[in-house]
């Protein structure tokens, strides 16, 4: 019976060696970086990231002239095939790792490795990251969030996952760690049509449990800082996200209700090519608060 799953089969689902996957990884690595800011003041910092894959975020950070790199993954294959990007990377176990070695780093990246360190170890894992760091270091970590409306995707599409997390929680570890100092932000920033599809989800969270400023992006992206300055000095440097959940029909008016309902009066009363003209035309995100209106 086997005993140990090759996680490059998953991996594999979303990644390979091909220099096209490479690129384009680099690029959203890079587009992640500067949308939250992630890069260390000194490019001689020391870089630390914990479940590199294939380095393909490390290959970013060298973009950026950062040279002091250093990758861990417990797959053999991934640590292989970033060894072939001539990356300093070694294949072990992230907690054990930590634990042996006794130096101190000024960034440390986990992206999407928490989530599959079994829940009686992420405690150790949070507190062996803290002391991994240097003084005025931080640390940068990605979970699936169990807020989104697509947390079940995330959640269940990866065999290998044993949770999901909100800010609440992610803050819960971190401060056990002993990091007071956290920022959770949405991972990127949702277009239009997007927000207006999860503006329901955001409705229910309020109205149920008394949420506001909801983070709904599959991913959060939280930051933990060592001390204040560092953290302050972060807030005032990084523009927030802010994805406002909303309907769209804040501008309802009179004019669009109209438009609405002679449209839909045409679509109904035309046919062929003029009706799927007319149909086309009718202002369907305002459709739901017209229905609603309509009721009352």
């Amino acid at each position: 019976m086997q005993s140990e799953l090759n996680y490059y089969l998953q991996y594999s689902n979303w990644h390979n060696e091909s220099v096209e996957s490479k690129e384009k990884d680099i690029s959203v690595w890079c587009e992640l970086i500067e949308l939250h800011n992630l890069k260390p003041e000194n490019k001689d910092a020391d870089i630390l990231e914990i479940g590199c894959g294939m380095g393909r975020f490390l290959l970013a950070m060298q973009r950026y002239g950062y040279k002091n790199l250093k990758g861990v993954d417990n797959s053999k294959p991934l640590q292989e095939a970033a060894l072939r990007e001539n990356l300093d990377t070694e294949c072990a176990d992230g907690i054990e790792f930590l634990k042996q070695n006794n130096k101190k780093y000024d960034a440390i990246y986990c992206f999407d490795v928490l989530e599959h360190i079994p829940k009686e170890y992420q405690p150790e894992f949070f507190t062996l990251i803290k002391q991994s760091l240097k003084e005025n270091g931080f640390a940068v970590i990605r979970v699936p969030n169990a807020l989104s409306p697509t947390a079940s995707f995330f959640r269940y599409e990866d065999f290998t996952h044993v949770t999901s997390y909100t800010p609440v929680t992610i803050k819960f570890l971190a401060e056990n760690a002993g990091f007071n100092y956290v920022v959770s932000r949405p991972e990127v920033v949702e277009d239009t049509e997007l927000k207006e599809l999860k503006a329901p989800f955001a409705e229910i969270y309020r109205k149920q449990f008394g949420l506001t400023d909801l983070i709904l992006t599959p991913n959060i992206l939280s930051i933990l800082f060592n001390d204040k300055n560092s953290f302050e000095r972060y807030n005032a440097t990084t523009p927030p996200i802010v994805n406002k959940y909303t309907s769209g029909y804040e501008n309802l008016n009179l004019k669009n209700l109209i438009t609405y309902y002679v449209m839909k009066l045409f679509a109904r009363l035309t046919f062929g090519r003029i009706k799927t003209f007319f149909k086309k035309r009718i202002p369907y995100k305002y459709e739901i608060v017209v229905k609603k209106t309509d009721r009352n």
